[in-house]
């Protein structure tokens, strides 16, 4: 999906809408994966079963390797055979990978417009802010199932740095 209005301002969050919106009516979940992440080789497969797990709530198949505790949970979890760890920091959902089911989607949408700030165009924020307001559950696949190799120029005008910033890199990421 490209950017339903590429002359405007830059806008994550103009995209990421137009994927939610575009969800089938016969859809079980929309899954949104930026166009400059690297999935597992067997992606489609551990994806289909972490949602078959835990089919409710915001599924995560990225998180940033910015916070240690959250490198440190995952690295537990993943110890500890736990397929998930719960996404803890409010008001902040990573949409680098997300799995949606159609009820969040309608819930989200029907949601947005109330959004107090104008003009929005970070879907990490915007979507974490719901999801915080709305209580609802948010988690990530242990380990991460895609990774963001940030080698490419962000839509908000951050130069790539391969690797070299924490933040922009998965938590953890395994491809075995």
């Amino acid at each position: 999906m490209t950017d339903p209005e590429p002359e405007g301002k830059r806008s994550p969050l103009r995209t990421y809408l137009e994927c939610l919106r575009r969800t089938p009516a016969d859809a079980t979940h929309r899954l949104i994966v930026q166009d400059d992440t690297r999935p597992v080789r067997d992606f489609h497969a551990r994806a289909s079963a972490a949602l078959e797990r835990a089919p409710e709530g915001l599924t995560a198949f990225y998180v940033s390797g910015a916070f240690p505790q959250r490198t440190k949970q995952m690295r537990k979890a993943i110890a500890d055979g736990e397929p998930f760890i719960r996404l803890w920091k409010p008001g902040y959902v990573p949409t680098v990978a997300t799995a949606w089911t159609p009820a969040l989607i309608e819930a989200f949408l029907e949601w947005l417009p109330s959004y107090y700030f104008p003009n929005p165009t970070r879907d990490d924020g915007a979507v974490g802010t719901w999801a915080k307001k709305a209580g609802i559950l948010t988690h990530a696949t242990a380990p991460c199932l895609v990774q963001h190799p940030d080698e490419e120029p962000a839509l908000m005008g951050r130069r790539p740095r391969a690797g070299a910033n924490r933040a922009r890199v998965a938590a953890v990421f395994v491809d075995d």
